[in-house]
């Protein structure tokens, strides 16, 4: 195909500013993992990164620039990083013979845990933004 009825490629901005929830999703992600660091007074019972991860959270589930797999996957991996990676971190400390020190262990890691498990599903979520699976459903 000649160079001149190709569709022009987009690039980063023309990208980003088309998905502006997209890109509201992962600034409320981003954000609550560098909360995580800043110890704050809990909201009721709930750690106030976690109330902004909710939020993008909910956010990143409305958003149409991707499909499910990849809202759960870049959703699921900061979670699935909080809950094993600090409960693994935590038993392979040297405090894990009481429960007391099992727990104060696992709140020093988990937070490390879950800022690394933000990294990579916002890595996957701008990945798909930037390049969306193709669809196999033809269009009529």
């Amino acid at each position: 195909m000649p160079r001149w009825k190709r569709r022009p490629t987009p690039d980063a901005w023309s990208i980003l500013h088309g998905h502006r929830r997209e890109v509201v999703a992962l600034g409320l992600l981003a954000l609550a993992a560098l909360l995580v660091p800043i110890r704050f007074p809990a909201v009721a019972i709930f750690p106030v990164p976690g109330i902004v991860w909710a939020v993008g959270a909910v956010v990143t589930l409305s958003c149409q620039g991707w499909n499910m797999p990849d809202r759960l996957a870049g959703l699921g991996a900061p979670a699935l990083a909080w809950v094993f990676g600090g409960g693994i971190l935590a038993l392979t400390g040297p405090e894990r013979t009481s429960v007391e020190g099992l727990l104060a262990r696992f709140h020093e890691v988990a937070g490390i845990a879950f800022i690394i498990g933000t990294a990579v599903g916002l890595s996957w979520l701008l990945y798909r933004l930037f390049d969306p699976p193709v669809s196999t459903h033809a269009r009529r």
